[in-house]
């Protein structure tokens, strides 16, 4: 959501059930980037087991007057020269380069070894050179995403309103030879989507475009063939016409041998206040299955999940603001959602259907780990046990950062050898 999303969800196919975590298991770090006030850029980089439940960590602060001594252990530390708008981890390819970390910024997208990682503040490393052939994206990619294929990356700069009729920008990346120089790799040519706009894109396990508009969705760059498109426009209880697709991915479930495309839309401008989530069953190509649902029920506080976490099943979805244009809503974009058959909501008491997040991600130590949007917030929620159950034992809320406040804008969970 991705040759590291197929590997975790390997991983978590062989994980033991049971109704606690397994983290003295797996030792990883949490990649925080963030974007303080008053300096530059950084990615953080966290021992996610001092952050989980029970370690110790607590909402009235994690930074110290040091990184040894910090409870949330402050691992280390990279400063960037750019706003960082996504990061994202890429397990090595077999045969191929180790472990990268990739990082997009409003301008370019850079790559940055991850081998070497770990929990050790003694043994951190410094940051890398960047490894990514690009003379940069030469648009405004501040909306910004990143979804990985089996082979590829992709790269999606969208228009800043998310209401514009005008085309992404767009690349798929060779993760062996790792290029953004137009004269090897030009941006994609979506020009036959022109009429489905806004769209959004995503990367099936083939390293097949993926996209969806308002009515649509389809496999392919062209509209040439119904073999590989597929028209939806009579799909029951599709959103309204001013419903736009706020979200886009492609997961394989190992365990079940299923594949399954999701999209979320939201209304940013037509006043419906429910997300609704569809999904697509991309198991034998083609075999379109749309089943529009729309979250929350209706017995609950409506908000708008616009963002899916990452890291595979159980598939998550969680709050940020609507926008219009250039105008961000302060109350639409609420709450916290899991979807493993169906919406399931934390106890309204235990985790506020208010809150918005920035970003979030599931480990493979089935912890997620959600950044409150606007602050240094991280919440992690165990999710071993059912959601809608979920216990104050089970969610830790914690702030990164009790000084400067400072907003964390993208997250991603690295497992390290130690």
């Amino acid at each position: 959501m991705k040759p590291y999303a197929w590997m975790f969800l390997l991983a978590l196919a062989f994980l033991p059930s049971c109704t606690g975590s397994t983290t003295d298991e797996i030792a990883a770090v949490l990649a925080v980037a963030v974007a303080p006030p008053n300096s530059a850029p950084q990615i953080r980089f966290y021992d996610t087991s001092r952050l989980q439940p029970g370690s110790g960590a607590s909402i009235s602060g994690c930074q110290k007057t040091s990184a040894q001594d910090s409870v949330c252990q402050l691992v280390w530390s990279w400063t960037l020269d750019q706003p960082i708008v996504s990061v994202l981890y890429q397990r090595g390819l077999q045969g191929g380069a180790g472990d990268q970390l990739w990082v997009l910024t409003a301008s370019d997208l850079r790559r940055y070894s991850a081998t070497g990682f770990t929990t050790n503040p003694a043994a951190a490393p410094p940051l890398p050179a960047n490894t990514l052939d690009t003379p940069g994206l030469g648009v405004n990619c501040s909306q910004g995403y990143l979804r990985l294929g089996s082979s590829t990356l992709l790269v999606v700069c969208p228009p800043t309103d998310p209401t514009s009729t005008a085309l992404p920008t767009a690349w798929q990346v060779n993760l062996n030879t790792p290029t953004l120089n137009p004269s090897i790799n030009p941006p994609l040519d979506l020009s036959a989507l022109a009429a489905f706009t806004p769209l959004r894109l995503s990367l099936d396990n083939q390293d097949r475009l993926l996209y969806l508009s308002r009515q649509t969705i389809g496999i392919g760059t062209t509209r040439g063939s119904t073999d590989v498109f597929r028209d939806l426009t009579t799909l029951a209880g599709r959103p309204g016409a001013t419903a736009v697709p706020s979200d886009f991915i492609f997961l394989t479930d190992t365990r079940s041998n299923t594949s399954t495309a999701y999209g979320l839309y939201d209304d940013p401008i037509g006043g419906d206040p429910n997300t609704y989530l569809l999904s697509w069953d991309l198991s034998s190509t083609p075999s379109f299955t749309p089943s529009p649902t729309p979250i929350p029920p209706s017995t609950e506080v409506p908000f708008s999940a616009n963002t899916f976490a990452t890291g595979g099943p159980p598939l998550v979805v969680f709050g940020s603001p609507v926008c219009t244009g250039t105008t961000c809503s302060a109350t639409n974009g609420r709450g916290l959602a899991r979807f493993d058959g169906g919406y399931k909501l934390p106890p309204a008491n235990l985790l506020s259907r208010s809150l918005q997040y920035s970003s979030a991600v599931l480990g493979l130590d089935r912890y997620l780990y959600a950044a409150q949007a606007n602050s240094s917030f991280l919440r992690v929620l165990d999710f071993f046990g059912p959601t809608e159950s979920l216990t104050a034992s089970g969610l830790n809320t914690l702030t990164l950062d009790p000084q400067a406040n400072t907003p964390t804008v993208a997250l991603a969970y690295i497992p390290v050898v130690q």
